[in-house]
């Protein structure tokens, strides 16, 4: 309930930092000039399994592709929400690699106020290519206070 007062002598939790280590399952469902449109899931430790929906801006490079965005990730008692930049390297054997860093800009609910940062990595094989339908798995590392 909205506006909803804690009993009396009831406090918040207090915050604490906790260390990331999670997947996340991106995919690709929708592009636009200079824009990938994700949606996935994200599983691990410490926040369990929540959903993830953002819009990646995307810039050329000489050797891939750099990408930011700021998705939202949702769980049952609230939201995260980041901001993100991912490099993108096409290697010489054809295969993509993706590495990037994110920071954790705010929460609602449960996660109100959160902070945060880490890092992120993932890679496709050989004849992939960054493209609507294209499924990413990231490895996630890092810390989050809430």
């Amino acid at each position: 309930m909205r506006g909803a007062r804690r009993a009396p002598g009831r406090k918040r939790a207090a915050k604490k930092t906790r260390a990331v280590d999670a997947t996340m399952k991106i995919a690709i469902f929708e592009q636009s000039e200079g824009a990938n449109h994700f949606a996935g899931r994200i599983t691990g430790k410490p926040l369990g399994t929540a959903a993830v929906l953002g819009v990646a801006t995307v810039t050329n490079t000489p050797t891939g592709l750099i990408t930011e965005s700021q998705p939202t990730i949702y769980f049952k008692r609230g939201t995260l929400r980041l901001k993100a930049t991912d490099v993108v390297e096409f290697q010489p054997d054809g295969s993509i690699k993706f590495t990037g860093t994110s920071e954790i800009l705010g929460g609602t609910g449960r996660y109100r106020g959160a902070t945060g940062s880490g890092t992120f990595n993932g890679a496709l094989p050989p004849g992939s290519s960054v493209t609507v339908g294209t499924v990413v798995t990231f490895r996630l590392g890092g810390t989050v206070r809430y």
